[in-house]
């Protein structure tokens, strides 16, 4: 068994098949007791050899059903979770890319041990070190206490991003060690990691910590305003019935974990999540992308077709939803409703009146949003590369599409893990697509340039041609896919939830 120093003692793994992993590495201090919703800190040293040969327990949450039925998210859950897992062809002194993935969930489930991001077949074909990291979700790490605690509690509506970044600091330092080359880290993740990355990009906390960027089905127009994370943490102490934060620290793990399932924001979805304080995140976290402090930063971004299809699995109330129940949604975004739904009935004719709607709330959601920041980061001459995911499951009779999520099992190379299958199938053909999609990610973190004998040529985007590679059983490059759907918004903006 492998053994490596790390700057907080010796760390032993395990072979994992062709590649040595080393799981449930501490990055920072338990964030419990005094450190409970506070800012991370350094890990404590220890004596001896720790093992690194099982997953440290995942952030705390209300795991549901599709956690587990797709994702196969068991084990044990605390609030001392702040661990990484590192898989490495070997713990030599290779320097090889580096590829450190976000996970998602909303912010308020999910976790680096998910079945789908398990980083060994990754890390064999490409000759990559992958690391994956767990961060505080929900309360624990997103409940914005600047007016319950004043000015020593600025940033704690941000602190499972700046898990992250912490996280990221241990690759500079530690990296190496695994064979891994700390000045070429690609940060990558998917839906609530996708925003991550997007803040990340218009962060001086994360300046110089990663080299390229890739944001799958996710980006920084997701964050919360102010105002709102304050009244979150309003409702918050209105159900907890308290007014300090000491009162608030003095709860027990299930009391908090209780609350925070709960119905705490018009937009309960997305309740909890980085706040653009100005701080960690920038005022106009999306336009920052293109021009805050890591906008030199490489990016490959994009959506799936079929973005929130995935929601039919998990919420009900989502087959009774029409066109006309968005107007108020459209318009707030700036938009013209009327025109916005003809255009979309003529795009796609096959579409029942509710799948219509689900589809122009991916386009809310996802992939305006993806396109506004290459619009934003093409005006800026920063070099972006965007693609649609479009495989069609065959799974529920077809009924989910290219839904979210369906992307990560082809880019880690995870399509035949326990339960996946459930959400894309099992035909063999998928092995075109898993192949294409991990050699452009695996390009990309080589050399900032997804391009691969195994593709079309892949430009980068700009606004006169918005080239766009559709990754599918056979991917081709677009011009401006579903232009006239684009055309139907205007100039909206998806600025928040």
């Amino acid at each position: 068994m492998a053994r490596v120093e790390t700057t907080s003692g010796k760390v032993e793994g395990r072979e994992a098949g062709d590649v040595e992993a080393f799981l449930g590495v501490p990055y920072a201090a338990p964030p419990t007791g005094r450190l409970r919703f506070r800012e991370p800190e350094p890990a404590a040293s220890w004596d001896g050899v720790r093992p690194a040969v099982e997953f440290g327990p995942f952030c705390q949450q209300v795991v549901d059903p599709v956690q587990t039925e797709i994702w196969a998210l068991e084990g044990d859950s605390g609030e001392d979770c702040l661990t990484l897992n590192v898989w490495t062809p070997a713990a030599d002194s290779g320097r090889r890319p580096v590829m450190v993935w976000i996970h998602g969930g909303a912010f308020r489930v999910g976790a680096a041990r998910r079945n789908v991001s398990q980083g060994g077949p990754l890390a064999i074909r490409g000759d990559v070190v992958v690391v994956t990291l767990n961060y505080r979700l929900h309360a624990f790490g997103f409940l914005d206490l600047s007016e319950l605690g004043g000015s020593e509690y600025a940033r704690s509506g941000n602190l499972g991003l700046l898990d992250q970044v912490a996280a990221l600091r241990w690759v500079q330092a530690n990296i190496d060690r695994f064979g891994g080359d700390p000045e070429n880290v690609t940060l990558f993740g998917e839906s609530a990691g996708g925003i991550s990355v997007g803040a990340l990009l218009g962060s001086s906390h994360a300046s110089g910590l990663f080299h390229r960027a890739v944001a799958q089905s996710g980006t920084s127009n997701l964050v919360r305003e102010p105002e709102q994370a304050r009244a979150v943490t309003r409702a918050f102490a209105k159900v907890a019935k308290l007014e300090t934060v000491e009162e608030l620290r003095a709860l027990s793990t299930p009391e908090l974990v209780q609350i925070a399932a709960g119905d705490l924001s018009p937009t309960a979805d997305l309740a909890f999540g980085p706040v653009a304080d100005g701080d960690v995140v920038a005022h106009d976290a999306l336009e920052a992308t293109a021009t805050g402090p890591n906008a030199h930063v490489p990016v490959l971004h994009g959506t799936n077709l079929d973005e929130y299809r995935y929601w039919y699995m998990e919420d009900p109330r989502l087959e009774t939803l029409r066109p006309e129940h968005l107007r108020r949604a459209i318009e707030s975004a700036g938009a013209a409703h009327d025109a916005v739904v003809d255009a979309h009935r003529k795009g796609r004719p096959a579409l029942s009146e509710n799948e219509l709607a689900v589809a122009l709330i991916g386009e809310m959601a996802f992939r305006m949003p993806h396109i506004r920041m290459s619009e934003l980061r093409s005006a800026a001459g920063c070099k972006t590369w965007m693609y649609l995911f479009a495989c069609q499951s065959p799974v529920q009779d077809g009924r989910l599409g290219a839904a979210h999520a369906m992307d990560i099992p082809f880019v880690f190379g995870t399509l035949d893990v326990p339960n996946v299958p459930k959400l894309i199938g099992d035909a063999p053909e998928r092995s075109r697509l898993r192949d294409a999609m991990q050699s452009a990610w695996l390009s990309f973190a080589r050399s900032g340039d997804p391009n691969h004998p195994g593709l079309p040529e892949w430009p980068t985007y700009d606004t006169g041609d918005r080239a766009t590679m559709r990754f599918d059983l056979e991917s081709r490059l677009e011009r401006d896919p579903l232009g006239d759907e684009r055309l139907s918004w205007g100039e909206a903006r998806f600025r928040t939830v």
